[in-house]
């Protein structure tokens, strides 16, 4: 019995042991994928940090042409008024021309039921 016992305890202590032994080999492979991990986060930040310095960089820069061609068009239009007065009187123009072009329609609407109208009377009283 003592020695069913004793070859019971080594059993379990070569268990142990084997048990031992792939946790440690667990461990190793998992510190091993860690570091691997950890390199290519690493480089993938970088990479990360690059790519959005130079989208920042050239949105500004192209940002910047976009503000110098801005101010650019506003002093080309201050530096000639007449550009605008002209612009106002054609404004002006075209509404006095869109004016009469309206009186006109109103007049032939108004002579045209004028004419209906006296037909109207002339038929009634010829009948």
């Amino acid at each position: 019995m003592m020695y069913e016992l004793k070859n019971n305890i080594n059993e379990k202590t070569k268990s142990l042991n084997s048990s031992l032994i792939n946790i440690e080999n667990t461990a190793n492979k998992l510190k091993i994928q860690h570091n691997s991990i950890s390199e290519k986060m690493k480089t993938m930040n970088e990479e990360f940090e690059d790519i959005l310095l130079s989208v920042n960089n050239s949105y500004f820069h192209e940002l910047k042409i976009l503000e110098d061609n801005i101010h650019v068009l506003v002093s080309e239009s201050g530096k000639s008024p007449w550009l605008d007065i002209f612009y106002l009187m054609m404004s002006y123009v075209i509404a006095g021309i869109m004016f009469i072009f309206w009186f006109l329609v109103a007049c032939f609407k108004l002579g045209r039921k004028i004419l209906s109208l006296s037909r109207t009377l002339w038929g009634s009283a010829n009948s």
